[in-house]
């Protein structure tokens, strides 16, 4: 069974990769980051892309990729 992964009093935790690889980097991206705070997601995003750019429109596509997981 896969463990899941948290932020714990701000300090990182281990993250559990099965469940990424899957799909379209921003579907991994989604699955990480939808279990952060707001504050945390700003700080995940700013630092994502000192390493790699996203998409201007990336936040959109976050939105459509969480509507259809509910499909």
């Amino acid at each position: 069974m896969a463990k899941r992964f948290k932020i714990s009093d701000g300090q990182p935790c281990p993250v559990d990769v099965m469940e990424f690889g899957f799909g379209y980097y921003l579907s991994d991206i989604l699955t990480l980051s939808r279990h952060f705070s707001e504050d945390e997601q700003t700080i995940f995003f700013q630092g994502y892309q000192e390493v790699r750019s996203l998409r201007t429109d990336y936040r959109q596509q976050l939105a459509l990729f969480e509507a259809l997981r509910t499909l």
